[in-house]
């Protein structure tokens, strides 16, 4: 959950970044910079939906949560570099 909220954050920090000349163009940019927080969402929401069930014999849960959340921050950071400016 950490690694998903850090990565949220990065992505729509981001987004709302810039000038700030009108309103229309504030929402704008942050629609055109943000939407990948949408695809993040709905693979954290998949990823707890399959991994969140509780399998008492063998516990995979702890794995998939160190292994994901550094994975959504490299993303968002990624997604950032390579989009560059606005």
């Amino acid at each position: 959950m950490a690694g998903f909220l850090v990565a949220i954050g990065i992505l729509l920090g981001r987004a709302v970044a810039g000038d700030w000349q009108s309103i229309p163009d504030t929402l704008l940019d942050f629609c055109r910079c943000g939407w990948p927080a949408l695809f993040l969402l709905g693979s954290a929401a998949t990823l707890e939906t399959i991994y969140g069930r509780k399998n008492e014999a063998v516990n995979h849960r702890d794995w998939a949560s160190f292994a994901v959340g550094p994975l959504y921050i490299l993303a968002s950071v990624t997604y950032i570099a390579v989009r560059g400016r606005l």
